[in-house]
């Protein structure tokens, strides 16, 4: 990125970086090929973005009632209604406001919409990055936007956190339903194996708690969580 000395705004810049074994040799031809397949793959991503663009974000919501979460534990539609719920469940043990909650609810709501887009079905990582992109795009609130993109926080140790208690309720509201649709199919993490980063998603809702300064009853939202299964 290049900052521009005036408003300081960062910028992309058209360069490209990559890596290779060898010499000096044929570095030409080394850097066309590089050229060459980004351009493709670029060109894949802006079709996806603008084709993507047709859609409402209700007709992402509805292809969610497809995609299956745990076969046991139904769609990712389904989810999405018990992260919603368990969501507005701690806005309220948060004593957040009539108009927060709505936020909450909506920040919920949307939270798992770019799964069913073109473009994160081709870039995985872009998950919630393009539901915020494509939020704004449809003239969510700016604050259910990042909170799209931020519900995923933490997502490592030294991760930053969402920005507002709204983003915080439902962030841990994801990771109380992960955990727990986990523990009830029997896929506790061993010594050897965390398939599912379930350790990872328990420090989360540690680091969301303390790092936000909030107080939360953990025994009664899971309980909580438990009983929207």
């Amino acid at each position: 990125k290049n900052e521009d000395n005036k408003t300081g705004e960062k910028k992309l810049l058209p360069n490209f970086v990559t890596v290779r074994n060898g010499d000096e040799r044929a570095l030409d031809t080394v850097r066309r090929g590089n050229a060459k397949v980004l351009r493709a793959r670029l060109s894949d991503a802006r079709f996806f973005y603008l084709d993507d663009q047709k859609n409402a974000l209700s007709d992402f919501q509805t292809k969610a009632d497809n995609v299956v979460f745990f076969q046991q534990r139904g769609s990712q539609a389904q989810r999405v209604q018990r992260i919603a719920e368990l969501s507005v469940y701690i806005a309220h043990a948060l004593n957040l406001s009539k108009a927060q909650k709505k936020q909450v609810q909506r920040i919920a709501e949307l939270s798992k919409f770019d799964l069913g887009t073109r473009m994160v079905a081709e870039f995985p990582e872009l998950q919630g990055v393009m539901g915020e992109n494509y939020a704004k795009l449809k003239n969510e609130p700016a604050l259910v936007c990042s909170g799209i993109r931020e519900h995923y926080y933490p997502r490592t140790a030294k991760d930053s956190l969402p920005q507002n208690l709204e983003t915080v309720a439902v962030a841990v509201a994801d990771k109380l339903d992960m955990l727990n649709t986990a523990f009830s199919l029997d896929m506790i993490p061993t010594g050897a194996a965390d398939p599912f980063a379930l350790r990872r998603t328990a420090q989360g809702i540690i680091q969301l708690i303390l790092g936000s300064g909030i107080s939360l009853g953990l025994h009664d939202i899971t309980s909580e969580a438990i009983r929207l299964l």
